[in-house]
């Protein structure tokens, strides 16, 4: 995943201030393979919690989206 170039000069000009300290710094980057997975189950369940009891008394209120992110939690 790509950084703007802004928050890696920010994270770079700091390294030194780190190392003098005594941290072993190490450019690394962290694994997002699941990241998009995770972020639709967590909006499943948010979406179950927050609307979840008002579906069967409002779901003709309720947009499509909401109502499939429930029925996924389900």
């Amino acid at each position: 995943m790509p950084w703007e170039k802004e928050v890696k000069d920010a994270v770079d000009s700091q390294r030194k201030v780190f190392e003098t300290i005594g941290c072993i710094v190490e450019e690394n980057e962290p694994d997002m393979t699941d990241a998009n997975e995770c972020f639709v189950n967590f909006r499943h369940w948010q979406n179950e919690v927050q609307y979840g009891d008002l579906l069967e008394a409002k779901a003709d209120q309720m947009n499509e989206y909401t109502k499939w992110h429930i029925a996924e939690e389900r």
